[in-house]
């Protein structure tokens, strides 16, 4: 596929490479097999291209071979010099691209140096081309979009808004700090801290264990230890 437009394309096919010549404003559309190729042959004749138009043979004199390897962006205007295996000279431009197009589909170009050089130099391509390109680029055309107006088109689509339900949240009504003495939910708070003292000994500060033995923690083994060592000192006395 080679095709080519002077507006952008949005091109949904995801095997088509974009190129865009800036120099003359216009945007070619090709297959990456195409594109692999042109960059294939462009890195191996680029500095010989004497020799690729020898192996190429067919009429290299056209005016059209002239105008594809001038207009076409590099890589694709390697292709220019296959039009040489046109019958007659291409007049337009839509006739120059087309045809390469159509060069591109029938040859096989990692084996065309290997054909015999009598075959591979014969003229393949009839001058009259438009038959055969144009209901490709009709297709192709019609699947593309323009690009400026598909952009404008996916940015004017807003995400949906959200919006709660009035059920969903509910405000926690404000509590009234006016009134006297404490509300019932701070009185449920004290007096489950009132029950949970309960079983505390207001004098000893002891916590009556379920075996209603007593434990005073720390302060009588330090009074038992006291007691102890005035034993032993009365002993020594």
């Amino acid at each position: 596929m080679i095709a080519y437009s002077k507006e952008r394309l949005l091109v949904l096919d995801d095997s088509i490479v974009t190129l865009w010549n800036e120099d003359k404003g216009i945007y070619y559309y090709v297959d990456v097999d195409t594109f692999s190729s042109a960059c294939v042959l462009h890195s191996k004749f680029e500095e010989s291209l004497d020799a690729l138009v020898d192996a190429i043979g067919g009429t290299p004199d056209y005016e059209c071979i002239k105008v594809a390897v001038e207009e076409l962006p590099k890589p694709l205007n390697i292709y220019g010099y296959f039009l040489a295996l046109v019958s007659s000279n291409l007049t337009t431009f839509d006739d120059i691209v087309g045809g390469l197009m159509l060069i591109t589909d029938i040859i096989d170009f990692n084996t065309f140096l290997a054909i015999d050089p009598a075959i591979r130099k014969k003229p393949r391509l009839a001058s009259k081309l438009q038959d055969r390109y144009v209901p490709i680029w009709k297709k192709f055309f019609a699947s593309a979009m323009n690009y400026d107006e598909a952009i404008d088109k996916l940015t004017a689509v807003q995400a949906p808004v959200y919006a709660p339900s009035p059920t969903e949240y509910q405000s926690v009504p404000a509590t009234s700090t006016s009134t006297s003495g404490s509300s019932d939910s701070w009185s449920d708070l004290l007096s489950d801290l009132d029950s949970s003292f309960n079983n505390i000994d207001s004098k000893h500060k002891t916590v009556k264990i379920t075996e209603d033995t007593e434990y005073t923690g720390g302060l009588s083994l330090l009074e038992e230890a006291k007691a102890q060592e005035e034993k032993k000192a009365r002993a020594f006395i």
